[in-house]
Formats: structure tokens, C-alpha cells, sequence
């Protein structure tokens, strides 16, 4: 009878371990399903355009006065390229929402690294202009981290 109770108890706790699996498979393809249909709905364009991208191809930057044109409010999205060590594009997006900035932070090309997709809303993009560098840094924005560089273009002396 012992047996027979316990194969029982096992029985039961087997079923409940299955449908709570079942209840978290279907939520994870749910979630698969919403993921896609975002990306078919509002698909990103990794075209990288050498006349309207600020590139920065391991220190030799192009079109970065476009990040002021962007700073002075000329236009409101500027996106910055910049390409890791070997080779892959780092995309930085930065659009103005209101009276913030929002940062699309995509490393989803880079083959050596976590292919993430992060969005950051900041307060303001700043310009900063040393004898060494010139620096363009997000601040004041939500969460970790507070602050996030988008450009430095370094000055020789």
C-alpha cells in the first residue's frame, strides 16, 4: 500500500512539474513571436551611409560634426559607428524624444561580443573640447551607466 501511495504522490508531482514546464515553453515562444514580429514591423537598417553616419573606424572619424548639427538641433537622429578591433560595427544611435535624448546602443553585429540591443534615455549630449580630445559624452541618463561616451577623437600635439 506504502507503494502504491508513494508512485502516487511521484505520479502526481511529475504532472506538475510537466505543466508548469509546458505554462514556461509557452510563454517563452510567445515572447519569441512578439520579439519577431517587432523586428518585422520596425526593422533597423545596418546599411552603414559614409555620408550620413559619424564613423569611427579606429580613430580615423569621419562626419563627426554631424554630432553637432545634432547638439544644436539641426537634426534630430544621428547615428555613430564605431568599428571594434576586429573589425565588427558598434551602432549608437541617438534620437531626440521630447525634451530628452534616448540612445539605441547596438552591438548585434559584433561577433566577438554578447549580441545585445540596450536603449538609454539621457538628458543631454555634451561636447567636450580639450587640447588632447574631443569629446561627445551622454549625461544624466536613467539607470547605469550616468553618463556614456559616444565619440572621443583624439588630438595629437
Amino acid at each position: 500500500m506504502e507503494l502504491i501511495k508513494a508512485s502516487t504522490v511521484y505520479l502526481v508531482l511529475l504532472m506538475l512539474l510537466g505543466c508548469g514546464n509546458q505554462a514556461s515553453d509557452q510563454h517563452n515562444l510567445d515572447q519569441q513571436q512578439s520579439d519577431q514580429q517587432h523586428e518585422v514591423q520596425f526593422p533597423y537598417d545596418y546599411t552603414i551611409n559614409e555620408d550620413k553616419d559619424v564613423i569611427d573606424l579606429h580613430g580615423r572619424v569621419s562626419n563627426y560634426m554631424k554630432l553637432d548639427d545634432f547638439i544644436e538641433g539641426r537634426t534630430n537622429t544621428q547615428r555613430v559607428v564605431r568599428y571594434t578591433i576586429e573589425g565588427d560595427p558598434i551602432y549608437y544611435q541617438v534620437t531626440q524624444r521630447n525634451d530628452r535624448i534616448e540612445l539605441r546602443y547596438d552591438t548585434t553585429k559584433d561577433k566577438f561580443g554578447s549580441p545585445n540591443v540596450t536603449v538609454y534615455t539621457c538628458d543631454t549630449l555634451q561636447k567636450d573640447e580639450t587640447d588632447t580630445a574631443l569629446t561627445y559624452t551622454l549625461t544624466g541618463c536613467d539607470g547605469e551607466p550616468m553618463e556614456i561616451n559616444i565619440l572621443t577623437i583624439s588630438r595629437k600635439l
